[in-house]
């Protein structure tokens, strides 16, 4: 469910060799960008095997000339395999990509720090999770659920989705993007896994993290204060908020029969009846409806639940097999996935002479089984460089 990350972590700090250009670790590159005049500017330390980016860390210099590494990138199946083909299944495989960040950061990180290297995990510790691509993938032989996607719309999209027919469909807000595509057919290399399944990529990109943890405090029903933040998130709450955000889609609630207009307002059924035998052809079905906003002037709400019924009923009708691909049980999806056979074993090898780890470690295993929120404070201490010589009233102590 995990692969791309970015994590906001509690006042780490580069160790010194890590900042001297002689003097970087072996299998980092490192850029200095240099702000306007006299400003410090930010320090960017990325990790590569081959042609893939495994982790990349930002730093900004503090006025009393540390350089402070609050914002890390990583990519949790190429840390574990070379490439993002896979998809990660369980805790195991998840602790197990934490843990070998924490053995990445450990060796440009100065050892007092160390304990609050990864969110969640030891005391005094407020880091949290600010992006995520949550994804699975699916075996989708004849491709339905990617024909069926490209009715689909998230609420409130103001601009059409991006449908390349019988391939992918990407669906955009500003804090969520949707796709769905063959990835088989864009990773280009390897091979699908079971060898007789198509792999279909069902991706969810959160942003940010405050939209996030918004959409797993809908999902678990909570109510806590609006700057908190994930800490952790288990796998199965992973899947549930991904699964929420499919299911508030248009086109993926679909009608009951794709046969009948019985269930359907009167408007749905005249725009129906006006798509007719181009049902299947969602340019046309966004043609009709576009039309039909412009002329008839609905409401916002009613061109909204009308809009739903129309795509929901052309998506079951092109595809009426496709949603029973997407259970309500983690467990329970159809995987396939795209393995590189030779990429992986020299990875592997690769990883094993540097020494990195091959088991989880157990304290990051028990945090991330679960999902927890937590409240960063406000730090003035973080406060970077020129840009803010002294703390700005309000942050004080003080009012």
């Amino acid at each position: 469910m995990f692969d791309t990350i970015k994590l906001r972590c509690d006042r780490l700090h580069l160790a010194p060799s890590a900042v001297k250009p002689k003097m970087v670790p072996d299998g980092f590159s490192r850029s200095h960008h240099q702000g306007a005049a006299n400003r410090s500017g930010r320090l960017t330390l990325t990790c590569h095997y081959e042609n893939a980016e495994l982790f990349r860390a930002s730093a900004l210099k503090l006025e009393d000339g540390r350089w402070q590494a609050s914002r890390f990138r990583a990519n949790l199946p190429k840390l574990l395999y070379g490439h993002n083909g896979r998809v990660l299944k369980n805790e195991h495989e998840v602790a197990l990509g934490f843990a070998r960040i924490r053995w990445i950061l450990r060796q440009i990180i100065q050892e007092a720090d160390w304990g609050r290297i990864i969110p969640g995990v030891g005391p005094d510790n407020s880091g949290y999770l600010d992006y995520l691509e949550s994804t699975f993938q699916i075996n989708d032989p004849d491709r339905t659920l990617i024909r069926a996607s490209h009715f689909a719309r998230l609420p409130y999209q103001r601009f059409p989705s991006c449908v390349y027919y019988g391939e992918s469909t990407r669906a955009s807000l500003r804090e969520i993007r949707v796709s769905i595509y063959d990835k088989l057919a864009e990773s280009k290399l390897g091979f699908a896994e079971p060898a007789d399944s198509s792999p279909t990529r069902v991706e969810v990109i959160f942003r940010n993290g405050d939209r996030l943890a918004n959409e797993m405090k809908h999902v678990a029903n909570v109510r806590l204060a609006d700057n908190c933040k994930l800490a952790t998130l288990s796998l199965d709450d992973a899947f549930r908020v991904h699964q929420r955000v499919l299911r508030s889609m248009a086109g993926f609630r679909w009608a009951l029969d794709p046969n009948s207009v019985s269930g359907l307002s009167k408007t749905a059924r005249l725009l129906l009846l006006g798509i007719g035998d181009a049902l299947g052809d969602p340019f046309r079905v966004d043609e009709v409806l576009d039309f039909y906003n412009r002329s008839e002037r609905p409401t916002e709400r009613n061109f909204r639940s009308i809009a739903r019924e129309v795509r929901d009923f052309a998506g079951r009708a092109v595809a009426s097999d496709a949603r029973a691909q997407l259970p309500d049980d983690r467990l329970e999806l159809h995987t396939a996935d795209v393995v590189r056979p030779d990429l992986e074993d020299r990875f592997a090898r690769h990883m094993e002479s540097l020494g990195a780890p091959s088991e989880p470690d157990a304290d990051i295993l028990s945090a991330w089984s679960a999902t927890r929120f937590v409240s960063p404070p406000v730090r003035p201490g973080g406060l970077f460089g020129l840009t803010a010589p002294r703390p700005l009233p309000f942050l004080g102590d003080t009012l």
